[in-house]
C-alpha cells in the first residue's frame, strides 16, 4: 500500500511540475526589459494575415495584425501594422496567428529595400494576462526615466 501511495504521489508531483513548466511566456523581467530597450516597438498584436515575402535558406514571412495595445514606440491602437518574422525550416508559422506581444526593430532589409519592421529573434511571446502586467511595469518604469 505504500508503494502505491508513493507512487502516486511521484507521479501527482511531476503532473504539476511538467504543467508548471509548460508556460512559455514566463521569462524574467529583466529578460524583457532587456528586449524592450533593444527595440523601437514592443505591442500587443492581433495577427489576421501571415504571407511568405522571401523564400529562401531562412524564409521570410510577412504576419499582419492590428495593435492591440502598445507599450513602446510610435504604434495607436487600432493602427494596421505589418512585420516581418524569419524562421526556421518546418516551424509552422501559422501559430503565430492571433495574439502576441512582438519586440519590433527597424530594418531596411525588406524585400522591397524599404524601411520595415522586424520581429527580434525569439522574443515574440503569447499574449497572457501576466505578461502584459510586466510590460505595463516596465512601460510606467520607462516614463519615468
Amino acid at each position: 500500500m505504500k508503494k502505491i501511495l508513493l507512487i502516486v504521489l511521484a507521479l501527482t508531483t511531476f503532473a504539476l511540475t511538467a504543467s508548471a513548466q509548460d508556460g512559455r511566456n514566463e521569462r524574467p523581467l529583466e529578460s524583457l526589459r532587456s528586449d524592450y530597450n533593444q527595440v523601437g516597438v514592443v505591442a500587443h498584436v492581433r495577427v489576421k494575415n501571415i504571407k511568405l515575402a522571401a523564400p529562401g535558406i531562412h524564409s521570410l514571412y510577412l504576419l499582419q495584425g492590428e495593435v492591440v495595445e502598445s507599450f513602446k514606440g510610435r504604434v495607436r491602437r487600432g493602427q494596421k501594422l505589418d512585420f516581418y518574422m524569419s524562421v526556421e525550416e518546418g516551424f509552422d508559422i501559422n501559430t503565430r496567428l492571433g495574439d502576441w506581444i512582438v519586440f519590433l526593430e527597424a530594418s531596411s532589409n525588406t524585400p522591397n529595400h524599404k524601411r520595415g519592421w522586424f520581429a527580434l529573434e525569439n522574443s515574440s511571446l503569447p499574449h497572457s494576462k501576466k505578461i502584459v502586467a510586466r510590460m505595463r511595469k516596465i512601460k510606467y518604469a520607462d516614463r519615468r526615466r
